[in-house]
């Protein structure tokens, strides 16, 4: 499961509903760089309780639209924050960046093939 986002996943999910397809992925792309700024936030402010809630935000976004790698980076942070463990935090954060930008990378394409 290597994947970025499982695009046949969401496809089956929406019923192949090209429409509904660009909503979704509009709608994660407006709320990613949000949630994105709001976890970095947090982690530089070594705030566990400012990581929590957004990484939870973006967690299940990510599953909403089948992208399984940054919906577990997220997992990894929100469970950072609710026990407010902050030891690897930067790590992980990193880990976030990179999936974020690969996700995001993925729908921009998948956005301009879906017209």
């Amino acid at each position: 499961m290597d994947q970025i986002l499982d695009k046949q996943a969401l496809m089956d999910m929406i019923d192949h509903n090209a429409d509904l397809l660009k909503e979704l992925i509009r709608l994660y792309l407006a709320n990613l760089p949000k949630l994105m700024a709001q976890i970095k936030d947090g982690v530089l402010k070594k705030d566990s309780s400012m990581i929590e809630q957004p990484a939870h935000a973006l967690k299940g976004m990510s599953y909403n639209i089948s992208a399984q790698k940054i919906a577990s980076a997220a997992l990894t942070l929100e469970k950072n924050g609710r026990s407010n463990d902050l030891t690897r935090i930067q790590e992980s954060y990193a880990i976030l960046e990179k999936e974020a930008r690969d996700v995001e990378n993925v729908l921009n394409a998948l956005l301009q093939s879906a017209g």
